[in-house]
């Protein structure tokens, strides 16, 4: 599951980490709409750190580079 509040996550997807390997997700339908699938939730971590960075794209009329 990939929020904070559990609850709102689908249940169903789990993504396990890997050293060195990034997740990419779209929080927008090409549409410029929500998208609710992308809806996540963090889990605890267990063992080592946990490092999260955050990219905001402004798509309007700009490629993404």
């Amino acid at each position: 599951m990939l929020h904070e509040d559990p609850s709102v996550a689908r249940p169903g997807i789990r993504i396990s980490a890997v050293a060195g390997r990034a997740l990419i997700f779209w929080s927008a339908l090409p549409d410029g709409t929500e998208d609710l699938a992308s809806l996540h939730a963090a889990e605890k971590v267990v063992q080592g750190n946990k490092w999260i960075a955050t990219r905001y794209f402004d798509t309007l009329m700009q490629p993404l580079v």
